[in-house]
């Protein structure tokens, strides 16, 4: 159980608290300062940082995110930098998992990134507002692995997932024009096709199918 406190200025809440009734300890802490920029933060139950997020009030424009894992290591970081957003994902180690860049309009943008625990590259996207140009995904070692290379946005793309220090083939999807269109074959670590969706510029689009684990 928890209770809520609000504090006003001139008529507009400025503050606002969730607290625990057991531990006294404060859940959720939401503040608008002057500039109209609203600051939220989200608490585990033992006080520690959980989640905050700044944006402005009037535009719902985001201007940062940073969460938490519970042992105090920073997860995720988002900043705006005015014309983009990056964002930068952590495992519970604080090892780097990933780097990302999002246009204005939420479309992945440039170039992101995923690594190996080591800090090694594993994979690196190319991007065009959305639209998917290239891919390169190497093994811990730092070679090239086979067909996974997507040139100018269009052919086969072999889509790795991270098994550690060991690359996982997990789908084989067509690209054409840097978008998803025709089939996309999700497989799982045994090399079975376990689902077959249609896409067309991007968008799912015709038949979907899922299979047991069991290869056709």
């Amino acid at each position: 159980n928890q209770i809520t406190r609000s504090w006003f200025k001139n008529g507009v809440e400025v503050k606002q608290q969730s607290i625990s009734l057991y531990t006294g300890l404060v859940l959720f802490e939401k503040t608008i300062n002057d500039s109209n920029i609203v600051t939220q933060t989200s608490f585990y139950a033992d006080g520690k940082p959980k989640s905050t997020m700044k944006m402005y009030n009037n535009q719902f424009r985001i201007l940062n995110i940073d969460t938490w894992y519970e042992n105090n290591v920073k997860k995720l970081e988002v900043r705006y930098t005015g014309k983009d957003y990056t964002v930068i994902h952590r495992d519970s180690l604080g090892n780097l998992i990933g780097c990302q860049k999002w246009d204005n309009a939420l479309k992945m943008n440039d170039t992101t990134s995923y690594f190996y625990p080591s800090g090694k590259l594993f994979k690196r996207y190319t991007f065009d507002h959305g639209k998917l140009l290239n891919v390169v995904t190497l093994d811990s070692a730092g070679n090239r692995i086979a067909n996974t290379c997507l040139e100018t946005g269009n052919g086969l793309f072999y889509n790795y997932t991270r098994e550690s220090f060991k690359p996982q083939l997990s789908s084989i999807i067509t690209y054409r024009g840097g978008l998803a269109d025709g089939k996309e074959f999700r497989l799982n670590r045994q090399g079975d096709t376990t689902e077959i969706t249609s896409y067309k510029e991007g968008r799912k689009d015709g038949e979907y199918i899922k299979f047991n684990g069991k290869n056709i």
